[in-house]
């Protein structure tokens, strides 16, 4: 049985439109959003958040969520080569989480990569 990790508060629409400026943070089922600076990507704190996000990565290198974060913090901050490497990332892994978006609707972390390689414009 696959287990589903559902993220909490992840700001990024699917549905076809654009990411624009909204920023999505993800977080594991249990709410954590310390471990993976969902609040400092919130409040536009994109170095303290790559601060803590190396961090959790260098101790985790198959986390999806901090993963997709660094990934979008380097986005956000014109470094598109370096958050298409870490989305790809994403996309080898073994595992295919959930996150729920905004909307209450979930969507698996891999597609979330694939929709961050494509606003990199590769």
């Amino acid at each position: 049985m696959v287990k589903k990790i559902f993220a909490v508060s992840l700001l990024l629409i699917l549905s076809g439109a654009a990411w624009a400026d909204e920023t999505p943070p993800v977080n594991d089922a249990k709410g954590v959003k310390h471990a993976y600076q969902a609040n400092a990507i919130q409040e536009g704190n994109l170095t303290q958040a790559e601060r803590e996000l190396l961090l959790v990565i260098a101790e985790d290198p198959h986390n999806p969520y901090a993963l997709l974060n660094m990934a979008y913090v380097y986005q956000q901050s014109g470094r598109n080569d370096q958050a298409r490497i870490l989305y790809e990332r994403v996309l080898e892994l073994r595992a295919n989480p959930l996150a729920e978006l905004p909307s209450g609707k979930p969507a698996r972390v891999k597609r979330i990569a694939q929709r961050g390689i494509t606003e990199t414009g590769k």
